[in-house]
């Protein structure tokens, strides 16, 4: 055994891979639940608590350019932003508040209620309107088509005339691009990310015991494997044959001495270990390094997994500076699952 200089395993990607089989199920279970929280929640806004998105109505228009050809076009035609400027002007929502049969539209509002955009032809703009009320969006897209086609040529010199070559009869309820399955589909991609990477992060970063061949790479302590092991009796009868008076030790105190040695009596046999005797965890009862000293061997009982590698080396350091030297070590309480699938993916290594 080391004496106070333990070692660590590099990082093992079969033993990972392992534990994340095993945790398979708590994982979907994680990656399940991000993904009804990204899609619940993008759902949840943006179908059961939206709000009222109102009403649309649009027009298609053509427009002659005040041009002796086609090719002239270019250098006098209206862009996407002039367009949008001029329909917020002052003038055309002047003559369109004109033609409302007398409502009184605040500007801000009706200017917020309009929106152009511009074709790849640069003759043929378009106008969006967008109310609250389908009969006001209904209203104000009629005296827009209006404006367009009469004011719209007196206005700007560059134009002489705009006729409608598409036009909603009516508003229309307005259907936001609203994509529930694509939000799923990205809560499930970004759930099984994090989740995957916090994972190997804890993984990593918890420096624990799930292998019986972990203590010997750790601390170079003999081991003689796990209850279940099928070397057991092979590994007990090497290391302690000839050891009448063996001490049975757990690093834990949860360890129940005495519980563990009648399981390990009904694997080994009564009559290998007939002379064997449980002593509590040094951790309870720090008195008991004497009786391990008056034994011809020490068998160390280490529970697998995130409790044992915190517990083990305090008491390897106590058990060494009381000279009390150990013979091996068992795995107590080890997953076998886990184990069978380890060894079961290595088995094919040289």
């Amino acid at each position: 055994m080391k004496q106070n200089d333990y070692g660590k395993e590099a990082f093992n990607l079969r033993l990972t891979i392992c534990r994340m089989v095993i945790k398979l199920p708590l994982l979907a279970g994680l990656i399940l639940l991000g993904t009804l929280l990204v899609g619940g929640g993008y759902y949840l806004k943006n179908v059961v608590l939206r709000e009222n998105p109102g009403y649309i109505a649009q027009s298609v228009y053509h427009v002659e350019y005040a041009v002796e050809s086609e090719a002239e076009i270019g250098a006098v035609y209206i862009n996407q932003t002039s367009w949008n400027t001029y329909v917020h002007s002052d003038a055309f929502l002047g003559a369109v508040q004109a033609l409302l049969d007398g409502k009184e539209i605040d500007r801000d509002v009706l200017s917020g209620m309009l929106e152009a955009y511009l074709a790849s032809d640069l003759r043929v703009p378009s106008i969006e309107v967008r109310a609250l009320d389908k009969d006001l969006c209904t209203e104000v897209h009629q005296a827009v088509d209006e404006v367009m086609v009469t004011a719209v040529p007196k206005q700007l010199r560059e134009i002489e005339a705009v006729a409608i070559m598409d036009s909603e009869k009516e508003a229309y309820a307005y259907l936001p691009d609203v994509r529930v399955g694509r939000a799923f589909a990205l809560g499930a991609v970004l759930s099984c990310f994090f989740v995957i990477v916090v994972f190997l992060i804890k993984e990593t970063w918890v420096d624990a015991l799930w292998l019986p061949v972990s203590l010997w790479k750790r601390y170079s302590l003999p081991v003689v494997g796990t209850l279940a092991s099928r070397e057991l009796v092979q590994n007990m009868q090497f290391h302690f044959d000839g050891k009448e008076k063996v001490a049975v030790c757990p690093v834990s105190s949860e360890t129940d001495p005495v519980l563990f040695l009648q399981s390990l009596k009904e694997v080994c046999g009564e009559e290998r270990l007939g002379t064997w005797y449980p002593v509590p965890a040094p951790v309870l009862s720090p008195e008991v390094c004497k009786k391990l000293r008056e034994a011809d061997g020490i068998l160390l009982v280490v529970e697998q997994g995130l409790r044992g590698n915190a517990k083990l080396e305090p008491v390897l350091e106590y058990l060494q500076q009381q000279e009390c030297v150990v013979t091996a070590a068992i795995m107590a309480i080890a997953d076998e699952r886990l184990l069978r699938l380890y060894y079961c993916l290595g088995k094919d290594e040289v």
